[in-house]
């Protein structure tokens, strides 16, 4: 059975220090449950740009972080600098995020994905 190929940007990131610098940046919403990120769905570096933020409905929702994705250091400090980043796909969690880093992780240690 074939993988079905990556549809964003951050699918289709092989280096699982990406997913733990992605995760770090994550770390400034308190509550874990409450952490979201979301990608840019355009990438030109390999490595896409994202955003953090509290989940919609959320009082702070207004104020995602965002950060490049090649440095993991913030763009811009206002709300509205985070549209910069183009197109971003659909929030994730903290439990998602770390998803990917697993995926990551047995790609670069060979191991088979499960079905």
């Amino acid at each position: 059975m074939s993988v079905a190929p990556a549809q964003h940007p951050h699918e289709r990131v092989e280096d699982p220090n990406y997913f733990r610098d992605v995760l770090l940046n994550m770390e400034w919403i308190r509550n874990r449950d409450e952490r979201r990120v979301r990608f840019s769905a355009v990438c030109t570096a390999g490595v896409p740009d994202y955003q953090t933020e509290y989940p919609e409905g959320h009082r702070l929702s207004c104020f995602p972080r965002c950060y490049d994705g090649s440095t993991h250091r913030p763009i811009g400090s206002r709300a509205a600098d985070a549209g910069e980043a183009g197109p971003l796909t659909e929030a994730y969690t903290w439990d998602a995020v770390l998803s990917l880093l697993k995926r990551a992780l047995d790609r670069k240690h060979g191991r088979a994905e499960a079905a």
